[in-house]
């Protein structure tokens, strides 16, 4: 018997074990709606961690290293947590239609364990103008280390452009029977 139920949301660029999790909210009956009403907003400024495995997850080969999951979990009332199913948007489908996916409707596939269809999750994932800025980026190169008077001028520059943060909201979860 499931008690709780959420979701957690995991973007590339995300460092590990570093998942978005909405509020655990106590499960409903088949067909009824659960309003997450959450909003994660991950960071991604020029030369930081998150924006490089944002990129490379963006420049792989492996379609899914581009895929914002979302994974619904469940803890039963003796505590124990499982998956129970997962979707995604794909980032790279995204920058090539050039929309984001606003008010989305993501179809929950059974994870191990649970077969069939567990519902559809209506989300929202905007990332366009950061996904541009990445576009954008050089690849990275092993640098020399620069002269001191070198380093002296680049400690002063001014910092980078702010780049727009990936935004992912959850709302509303449709439950199958």
């Amino acid at each position: 018997e499931v008690g709780f139920i959420w979701v957690e949301v995991d973007v590339p660029g995300m460092a590990e074990g570093e998942l978005a999790k909405t509020a655990q909210k106590r499960k409903g009956a088949a067909g009824g709606a659960i309003d997450f009403a959450f909003k994660h907003a991950m960071e991604v400024p020029a030369g930081s961690a998150n924006r490089q495995r944002l990129k490379e997850g963006m420049d792989s080969t492996d379609e899914e290293e581009a895929d914002v999951y979302f994974t619904l979990k469940t803890k039963s009332a003796s505590g124990a947590e499982s998956d129970v199913a997962q979707g995604h948007v794909n980032l790279k489908e995204m920058l090539a239609k050039k929309k984001d996916a606003t008010s989305e409707t993501v179809r929950l596939n059974g994870a191990e364990g649970f077969e069939g269809d567990a519902g559809t999750l209506v989300v929202t994932v905007a990332a366009l103008d950061a996904l541009a800025a990445v576009a954008t980026d050089p690849a990275p190169a092993p640098a020399p280390a620069p002269a001191p008077a070198v380093a002296a001028l680049a400690a002063a520059a001014p910092p980078p452009a702010a780049t727009a943060p990936v935004r992912v909201e959850v709302g509303a979860l449709k439950l199958s029977a």
